[in-house]
């Protein structure tokens, strides 16, 4: 699910989240033949990653997330950096769809 955005704020904020997107991102989707096991078999999602070096820019990118109306996952450590997910096949497609 998303929020709407701020309409004013949109092309000065998904310019922002596009340089984070472009410099250090990860993509993962499902493999759609391994998705026919049910979801028992086979548990994975569309996920996007952004890598993030410190708190600093992980404050900011959830702030521009929330302002272009995304609803962001849990961020974690890995190794020095920070790691934003944003989940769901529609959310990640969204957001593919406007960095390009």
């Amino acid at each position: 699910m998303t929020a709407t955005p701020n309409r004013k704020a949109v092309p000065r904020v998904l310019a922002r989240l596009a340089s984070f997107y472009r410099r250090n991102s990860c993509l993962r989707v499902p493999d759609t033949v391994r998705l026919a096991e049910g979801y028992r078999a086979y548990k994975k999602g569309c996920e996007l990653r952004l890598i993030l070096e410190d708190a600093g820019e992980l404050a900011e990118v959830q702030r521009l997330l929330a302002a272009a109306g995304f609803r962001a996952g849990r961020p974690y450590r890995k190794g020095p950096r920070w790691v934003q997910p944003l989940y769901g096949h529609e959310a990640v497609a969204r957001f593919v769809d406007l960095m390009v």
